[in-house]
């Protein structure tokens, strides 16, 4: 969420999320926020709201910029967005369910409704910021109960420094900051998923909020379906952190299974030994018999007679 002192709004007269100007300057057409010409990995209505050129992979603001999106699941929608709108169905990272001819994509990165059509663009959220008088600025943005907020301010939009962070309730936060005498002054409002940005009761590496919310994991269990892997752990490589039979599964076909890409700090979604181990020994028929790793012990692997494997570490 980005705020500004005094408050100024890109023109974006068509509702289509682009600043009117960035369009123009870059002649890029209406209603293209989730398109990609450069193929930089950030969308028009990224590199819009950073005044970032579209053409240029290669430009040095790298990432995301001013856009904050906390997405653990991987479906590229803001997962506090998504658990607010998706009980009106089914919501997809491309589909755009108020034909408003922005994508749901699009709406999640601007915090708006995907099941109001053509819902004036509010990057902040559909409630303004207002300032308080002078000498003092008003933040106002919705937030989400045990979720915590970092609010940031910079005279540059390149500079940023740490203001205060707010917990959230549920409720529309409203948050009047001392601005001085400063001639300028942006505020930016950075929902924190690490370094105290939400419970995690369990330890396990995932926020409580995601747990109840997204994943359906019991926020006081570390490892919810008991199968040796933690719920985080789970989540970040895109297990599934309610099922113990995941744990046995071996998703690269590397002949180790999950259990044992968890105890030796692998990848399991990556087959490539050579990034994996310093060390691998197979016996005649190239079946994996030792794992080695630097600063862990050696792991053997012995088989039965039919070469079916009988001990699992």
């Amino acid at each position: 969420m980005l705020f500004s002192s005094p408050a100024a709004r890109a023109v974006d007269a068509d509702h289509d999320g682009l600043d009117d100007a960035w369009q123009t300057a870059y002649n890029i057409a209406p209603f293209t926020g989730s398109a990609d010409p450069d193929g930089d990995g950030r969308p028009n209505l990224v590199e819009s709201l950073n005044w970032t050129d579209p053409t240029d992979s290669a430009h040095p603001n790298a990432g995301w910029g001013l856009v904050v999106i906390g997405d653990a699941d991987g479906d590229q929608l803001d997962d506090v967005w998504f658990a607010q709108h998706s009980s009106g169905g089914t919501l997809t990272t491309l589909g755009d369910p108020d034909g408003d001819q922005r994508t749901n994509l699009e709406e999640s990165i601007t915090g708006t409704n995907p099941w109001v059509a053509d819902q004036p663009w509010a990057y902040m959220s559909s409630t303004p910021t207002t300032a308080s008088g002078p000498g003092s600025f008003t933040l106002t943005f919705h937030s989400v109960a045990g979720m915590s907020y970092l609010i940031e301010r910079s005279t540059d939009l390149v500079t940023w420094s740490n203001d205060q962070q707010v917990w959230g309730d549920g409720s529309l936060k409203a948050i009047t900051i001392a601005t001085g005498t400063a001639d300028r002054m942006f505020f930016r409002v950075g929902l924190q998923q690490t370094n105290g940005g939400g419970l995690d009761s369990d330890g396990d590496g995932l926020l409580d909020w995601y747990e109840v919310n997204i994943f359906g994991t019991n926020p006081l269990l570390a490892d919810t379906d008991g199968d040796g892997l933690p719920d985080g752990w789970e989540a970040m490589y895109r297990l599934n952190a309610m099922s113990a039979a995941d744990a046995t599964a071996d998703g690269d076909a590397d002949s180790l299974n999950n259990r044992d890409e968890y105890d030796f700090n692998f990848d399991p979604r990556s087959n490539d030994f050579t990034a994996k181990a310093t060390q691998l020994t197979y016996d005649t028929i190239n079946r994996l018999r030792n794992v080695t790793k630097i600063g862990t012990p050696t792991v053997s692997f012995t088989y039965d007679r039919e070469g079916n494997l009988l001990t699992n570490p």
